[in-house]
């Protein structure tokens, strides 16, 4: 599996993956009809720098929460000119050593002080790998089916109905709150 060849050699300590097994993991977040026109973000020693210029709008990345997660994910248009950016910076915070308390304080200052904007809502991050490997509750990391993020900023689970299967919120409340919508590996 692609995963297990990256997450071998990828962490914020290590030397980084081979440039084209990072690029095809990332591209695995993308549907596959939009995978061929898209842009793709790769990290190196100083951060993360775009190793192919795309056509259609979307930004693919390989995001890793920590060094024993994967999470591939393919923004597009809107997502990338809001979302993209913060995420880039808190991973190469990351990659400096800092803590993840102290960067999503940072991120949150820099909301507030309108540094980072919030997305729209109805902006789509695409997660339709098969290789996520998540961080949940507790420090526990697990594979995670593929899905389609919709942002929908300071939104609330009530807001939902209620918490239920189908669709789940993350950073409830949150000016990057993400309503969580499982797919199909048809994708």
């Amino acid at each position: 599996m692609l995963a297990v060849a990256l997450l071998a050699v990828l962490s914020f300590a290590s030397t980084p993956s081979s440039e084209a097994t990072e690029i095809a993991l990332a591209l695995s977040a993308a549907p596959r009809d939009l995978r061929s026109t898209a842009g793709v973000w790769v990290r190196t020693r100083s951060g993360y720098h775009q190793a192919r210029r795309g056509s259609n709008g979307l930004q693919c990345i390989v995001a890793q929460e920590t060094s024993a997660t994967l999470e591939p994910q393919c923004y597009d248009a809107d997502s990338a000119a809001t979302l993209l950016p913060i995420d880039v910076y808190r991973r190469e915070r990351q990659m400096l050593g800092e803590n993840t308390a102290a960067v999503d304080r940072d991120v949150r200052a820099r909301y507030a002080d309108r540094t980072f904007r919030p997305p729209r809502a109805g902006d789509i991050v695409y997660m339709l790998s098969n290789d996520n490997y998540v961080l949940v509750s507790a420090g526990r990391v697990v594979h995670f089916a593929p899905h389609l993020m919709i942002t929908a900023p300071f939104k609330r689970v009530d807001a939902l109905g209620g918490a239920n299967r189908y669709a789940f919120l993350i950073h409830e409340g949150e000016p990057d709150a993400l309503i969580i919508i499982r797919v199909d590996d048809s994708h």
